[in-house]
């Protein structure tokens, strides 16, 4: 029987796509050589079979086997790059069986907890029908916006609970690891609407990005390293789409613990913050955007109505992403401009309780957000607490590292007191009493703050259009692939 013309390479072809679907297994564990060796034996195979084959079904055919190579092989060295090499910058690494097992034993846990408390859960968009009017004595953890009148219902006016490792499924006491999905399930459902992510690099791919747990000693204390992209991208899915938290707005911190570059205007630095912007892709559509008109800078974020960030993605980030506007930056298209994605930097404060990874802010900056250690807030002598500082810059405290939950007394010093809007802890601890009081967060995940803490809404002027070379864009995206 004669040979069909054609057919030699029809079977070459099912043989690199079996090639690559080995490549996808196995990079995980060997790592990325065995993407290109595998890749250049398949493309040999293939050429050999091709010879033999009319002009016509060579050229549709080296396409097809073109592209899937381009495609396998770009999947397979993003996983495998970050994943192969977590086993050994972690050292002695649980296995993939271990780590299940744990995953599997954090969700029984957490299962049944955090489905009752979501069901008691209400979002803050929508609950104050009447305002400014509400029953005798409800605090503002039970009477959601109705303790708040319109006119002060500003983005600067509300605590809001956080996550202090996104995707994290563990505890300080028990460990961890990162479960992206399930993590960020669980810590919605627990009423978390912050969610700050923990990004660094291992030092054998240091021009990927991914997230990780290190002690103040920069050891790596999780069980894996995690993926910011999957975080984002469960964020998404987890969102008013699934009616998990309704309007509520989401904000995501960014918190680079290095970059690989000398300084953060280096080639190798905004590489690592560009792969950054690659990971944020699903939540464009969600970001929030500015005013089409008037003057905006980062400080005037804290300004606008929450109503205004409905169903939105805010993003701060405390690096520096200056060097996307300078001659390095200039070869990057705007998806991988991290800059274009950020509303605010996220400063740091005094050095007492300072936060690794947190500048100071130059003279005569307009800052946005900034954020500082509970040590350092709870340690401000009483005659100085007061809410000067937080009622124009949105402001944020967390521990470097999981930490013990602040207490009542605590709490009540860093939210009534002091006016901190962002209150990230270990979402998954278990001493949360004093964090889901009633007149914090047992209700609502934005709890208006107290009066006196408040910044006042001022009647708005008339300003000049942005000039379009300080525009920052802040989520007002118009994406150049």
């Amino acid at each position: 029987m004669s040979a069909i013309p054609g057919q030699g390479v029809v079977s070459a072809a099912n043989t690199a796509v079996k090639n690559a679907g080995q490549t996808v297994k196995t990079a995980v564990t060997n790592g990325a050589k065995v993407v290109v060796n595998t890749a250049i034996n398949g493309a040999k195979n293939a050429t050999q079979a091709l010879e033999q084959a009319p002009f016509s079904i060579k050229t549709v055919l080296l396409v097809l086997l073109g592209i899937f190579a381009i495609v396998g092989a770009v999947w397979a060295l993003m996983n495998s790059r970050v994943y192969a090499v977590a086993k050994a910058d972690i050292g002695n690494a649980p296995t993939p069986a271990n780590n299940q097992a744990f995953a599997d034993e954090m969700t029984r846990k957490l299962i049944t907890t955090t489905d009752e408390m979501a069901t008691k859960r209400q979002p803050i968009l929508g609950s104050g029908e009447g305002g400014g009017r509400v029953a005798a004595g409800a605090s503002a953890g039970e009477g959601g916006l109705a303790v708040i009148e319109p006119a002060d219902r500003l983005f600067a006016n509300f605590h809001v609970l956080g996550a202090r490792l996104a995707g994290f499924l563990g505890t300080l006491a028990s460990g961890g690891l990162y479960a992206e999905d399930r993590a960020v399930e669980f810590a919605l459902k627990k009423g978390c609407r912050l969610f700050l992510l923990e990004i660094d690099y291992l030092e054998r791919a240091p021009d990927v990005p991914v997230l990780v747990y290190r002690d103040e000693a920069g050891n790596n204390l999780a069980r894996n390293v995690g993926s910011i992209g999957r975080v984002i991208r469960a964020l998404k899915k987890y969102t008013k789409d699934q009616k998990l938290i309704g309007d509520d707005p989401l904000i995501v911190v960014l918190y680079v613990r290095r970059t690989p570059g000398e300084t953060a205007a280096t080639k190798e630095s905004l590489n690592f913050m560009g792969a950054i912007a690659a990971e944020l892709q699903s939540v464009v559509p969600y970001l929030y955007k500015k005013p089409a008109s008037g003057m905006f800078t980062e400080a005037d974020l804290v300004k606008q109505p929450l109503e205004d960030f409905a169903n939105r993605v805010v993003i701060f980030t405390n690096a520096d992403t200056t060097g996307f506007t300078g001659s390095a930056g200039a070869t990057f298209t705007d998806a991988r401009r991290l800059d274009h994605y950020v509303h605010a930097r996220l400063y740091g404060g005094q050095e007492k309780g300072k936060i690794d990874g947190l500048e100071l802010p130059k003279a005569g900056t307009a800052v946005g957000a900034k954020a500082n250690s509970y040590e350092y807030f709870l340690t401000i002598p009483k005659n100085l607490q007061n809410a000067d500082d937080t009622r124009n810059t949105w402001t944020m405290t967390m521990s470097p590292t999981l930490d013990k939950v602040p207490d009542d007394v605590q709490l009540d010093t860093v939210m009534e007191k002091l006016g901190v809007q962002g209150i990230v802890v270990d979402s998954f601890a278990d001493e949360m009493g004093a964090i889901y009081a009633p007149k914090r967060f047992a209700t609502y995940s934005y709890v208006a703050k107290p009066a006196e803490a408040r910044l006042k809404a001022h009647a708005s002027a008339n300003v000049a259009p942005t000039p379009s070379n300080l525009n920052p864009n802040g989520g007002a995206l118009n994406m150049r692939q």
